[in-house]
């Protein structure tokens, strides 16, 4: 067989299909520049972009090897021109035409919005304020913060960049704030907001730390009782959650001021390479209700524990039993599918060797169930 090439290069074929689409209106002006270009003979295409609000647009790039190009953040409500030029291997070179879009006009921020410490909530005495604020049109923006004990606020700071603001440590009160965003052209206020600062530890919210508060932190734990108000003062070790080991030290530093908030030396953790061992140490049934003892090793002072237990259909109530009788505080709070516990001692208990420490009782509704314990805390973490 014979076959014979044809004696020229061909040129590209013109750009065609622009993105933004000639004659388009309120485009972004973070738009990027898109075109479709073939070569009859295959070869490889580099393009030169013109772009600009003159006629003709001037040349801002050339030999781009992608059919894209982002000019960059344009201007509001403006004409812009631009043309591709391709080019093949050859330096065979095809104009497309001239196209033509505007830009939008500007959007003003989103309100601020999400704000922590939550609206009407409470937080410990040296918050740090927290809000959410988008721009439509991806520009950058700057805050000003409104705060005080007054309604409104007055401004405390302004030309923020990052969308956090710290007012110091804080008398036990109430305060106001409000967020005013701005992109440099236009500006919007958030609503005002407000929050009751308190002292951490201070659960009830009555302006004291007493065994009462850690009755109340204890019931934050498994998310029941009164003071759910007051849950984030709680978090007394600063964890970022509250469990068990919050309620302990808070009644310890009511009994004996040995428990620190938030600052105090860690808890050392036990020694050995054993992690603790939680087991089912006898099971038994009585009408409607199946009884689960549980067992502990490996723990060397078992002071405060929580767990979850996931089951269907059946409600579950905790027990004392052998190394908790001695506990002050023993809490359970069931859920459809889903029960907490949680408990804490001021002395603690040996569980360095197998000892029964718990009781659950499932209330159980239906013949063929499952229970599953999960989310170990404290003493028990990593059981």
């Amino acid at each position: 067989w014979v076959f014979t090439t044809r004696p020229e290069n061909y040129p590209p074929n013109p750009p065609s299909s622009p993105s933004p689409a000639n004659g388009a209106v309120n485009r972004s002006i973070n738009s990027t520049l898109w075109w479709q270009c073939r070569d009859p003979d295959g070869n490889a295409l580099t393009f030169d972009v013109y772009f600009g609000t003159s006629s003709p647009p001037p040349r801002v790039a050339t030999d781009v090897p992608v059919k894209s190009y982002t000019p960059g953040a344009l201007a509001f409500v403006t004409s812009y021109r631009w043309q591709i030029v391709a080019r093949d291997a050859l330096g065979s070179e095809t104009p497309g035409p001239v196209s033509t879009f505007t830009t939008k006009a500007n959007a003003a921020p989103a309100a601020p919005s999400n704000p922590s410490p939550y609206h009407r909530g409470v937080s410990g005495q040296t918050p740090v304020l927290t809000w959410n604020c988008t721009d439509a049109d991806g520009q950058a923006l700057t805050y000003d913060v409104y705060f005080g004990t007054t309604s409104p606020p007055p401004l405390a700071a302004s030309g923020l960049t990052i969308r956090s603001f710290e007012p110091g440590t804080l008398t036990s009160g109430q305060y106001f704030w409000h967020v005013v965003a701005t992109d440099g052209l236009l500006s919007v206020s958030g609503p005002i907001w407000d929050f009751r600062a308190a002292q951490l530890g201070d659960v009830t919210l009555d302006g004291a730390i007493s065994a009462e508060d850690a009755s109340c932190a204890l019931g934050v734990y498994v998310h029941s009782g009164p003071c759910l108000t007051g849950a984030s003062l709680a978090d007394v070790n600063c964890s970022g959650s509250v469990t068990p080991s919050d309620a302990r030290c808070i009644h310890k530093h009511v009994v004996d001021g040995s428990c620190t908030f938030c600052g105090g030396p860690a808890p050392t953790a036990p020694g050995g390479v054993q992690a603790p061992i939680v087991s089912v140490s006898t099971t038994w049934e009585w009408n409607d209700t199946v009884y689960v003892r549980l067992s502990v090793s490996g723990v060397p002072s078992l002071e405060a524990f929580g767990f979850t237990v996931a089951s269907i259909g059946s409600r579950v109530k905790a027990v004392r039993r052998g190394a908790t009788n001695n506990f002050v505080g023993l809490r359970s709070n069931s859920y459809p599918g889903t029960a907490l516990v949680g408990g804490y001692s001021l002395s603690g208990a040996d569980a360095e060797a197998p000892v029964d420490f718990i009781d659950l009782l499932f209330y159980a509704y239906y013949p063929y169930e499952y229970a599953v314990i999960t989310g170990f805390v404290d003493d028990l973490a990593g059981a």
